[in-house]
């Protein structure tokens, strides 16, 4: 099936209803699918591959988990809401309403539920919404704080970087200003805390 925009002209009660019809289309009949849209949150509950086209020239394409962590393709790192996907399983009630993912070696706690232990997920951690402590970080509201080597600072205009941060193989983008950068003297192979609010994380579930 070729879909093109289908929903972009529905309201959002119509859109989610069609969007579950599709799903359950897919998981009915195995049908392959491509999906065109501009929209990314379709990406992030649709699709398992993605094309990236310019100018009807395909610029990159792979798994959305390894697309959305390279800083190298401006129609994704350049965007306001760029950020990066992560394939997921959920360990379980995190306490306190929050639910509990593994994500490589890291533990996220993420403010959503309804889907069962054991399953999969992909975790949608936004660039903006990651910070970055070289020192002390007792008494924050931040829920995640995970121990991070920086790999890569990749500049951005007109006075931002964006951080590739390893949390034990899984791949976090921050979007920091370039003075923060400096100011804390930030480089590949260092050592940091990734923070990530429990309500700045969306989660999932995977593409069938």
């Amino acid at each position: 099936l070729l879909l093109d925009e289908p929903w972009s002209a529905l309201d959002a009660g119509r859109r989610a209803e069609v969007a579950r019809a599709v799903d359950r289309v897919r998981a009915a009949f195995g049908l392959p699918m491509v999906l065109v849209t501009h929209d990314f949150d379709d990406v992030l509950r649709h699709a398992r591959t993605l094309a990236l086209l310019d100018g009807g020239v395909v610029q990159a394409a792979g798994p959305i988990e390894a697309l959305t962590a390279r800083t190298d393709l401006p129609l994704l790192a350049h965007r306001a809401d760029a950020g990066v996907a992560l394939a997921a399983s959920v360990e379980g009630p995190g306490g306190d309403g929050l639910t509990a993912l593994r994500v490589g070696a890291a533990r996220f706690l993420v403010a959503a539920g309804g889907l069962p232990a054991g399953g999969a997920a992909r975790l949608f951690v936004r660039a903006g919404d990651v910070a970055v402590a070289v020192g002390e970080t007792a008494g924050l509201s931040v829920r995640n704080l995970l121990p991070a080597q920086i790999t890569a600072i990749a500049p951005q205009e007109p006075h931002e970087a964006m951080l590739s941060l390893d949390i034990g193989g899984a791949v976090l983008l921050a979007r920091l200003s370039r003075s923060a950068v400096d100011d804390l003297g930030l480089a590949p192979g260092r050592q940091v805390t990734a923070l990530v609010k429990a309500v700045a994380a969306t989660l999932h579930a995977p593409a069938a």
